[in-house]
């Protein structure tokens, strides 16, 4: 009896051993360095490389990510399309389609810079959105930055708010003075600038100033809210964020994010 019970042990942790893991495919921004782009096809940046880290400690899954554009990878989450998408910001009221969120997994700056022309005329002190009613300011498509009050004054016609498809197309916007500023992430702003003076795609960056800091926001993975198809959601969110929370406590993933922070 006993070598009957051993042997249905042993051949239930085969199984288990041989099970082949579960495919999952994560769509990322293709559009927003450093923290997500694509090169030649492959995602790049702080987000897919910390879930990829990540998913080296998850070996029930087999991860796969794709970079898309912003706007589809938020299309793909509201029709069910796709399982998961990163980063949005949390905002369950605009975007109901996403449910849930991941754990908070990067924290970002705001920041409104403005043409050094512009930047010499502006009140002191600066106060936002206040002190840029009249102003042209430069936003990529897709992207709800700012804030209630920001918005608002969109809609009443003291701010002129223009969209561009990326960082380097509304850099590009604010040199020829076609914006008067350009309301973005900080540290993907500063290093879409390096990359440009790299390429010698311009000169250098002094006619640009970071004139107010914003606010702050953290990106997540987002979810789609449509569970049909995806049977091993709540079991991958689960682990996912237990596994991000340790690696973050014991500082694994300062060093897989140290690399996008050097100047």
């Amino acid at each position: 009896m006993k070598v009957i019970i051993w042997i249905f042990f042993l051949l239930c942790n085969i199984n288990v051993l041989l099970a082949k893991p579960i495919s999952v495919t994560l769509f990322s921004t293709n559009d927003f360095p450093p923290y997500s782009y694509s090169i030649n096809g492959e995602a790049k940046g702080i987000y897919p490389d910390i879930v990829r880290h990540i998913a080296k400690s998850m070996p029930n899954f087999d991860v796969t990510i794709k970079p898309v554009p912003w706007n589809r990878g938020l299309m793909l989450l509201e029709s069910g399309n796709g399982f998961g998408f990163m980063p949005p910001y949390y905002l369950p009221d605009v975007r109901p389609y996403i449910n849930p969120y991941s754990v908070p997994l990067f924290e970002e700056t705001v920041a409104v810079y403005c043409h050094i022309d512009v930047a010499r005329k502006l009140s002191d002190p600066i106060i936002w959105p206040e002190t840029f009613y009249g102003l042209r300011v430069g936003i990529n498509s897709g992207y709800n930055l700012g804030d209630q009050a920001f918005w608002q004054a969109q809609e009443r016609g003291d701010i002129k708010v223009r969209e561009a498809k990326d960082p380097e197309a509304n850099i590009l916007m604010m040199r020829e003075k076609r914006n008067d500023c350009y309301l973005h992430i900080s540290l993907s702003t500063n290093w879409t600038l390096r990359q440009m003076q790299n390429k010698t795609e311009i000169a250098n960056s002094d006619w640009m100033v970071m004139v107010k800091k914003v606010s702050s926001q953290f990106g997540y993975i987002g979810y789609t809210s449509i569970a049909d198809g995806f049977p091993f959601k709540k079991q991958f969110i689960d682990m996912f964020n237990s596994e991000f929370l340790k690696q973050r406590e014991s500082g694994t993933l300062d060093k897989v994010i140290a690399p996008y922070l050097e100047e």
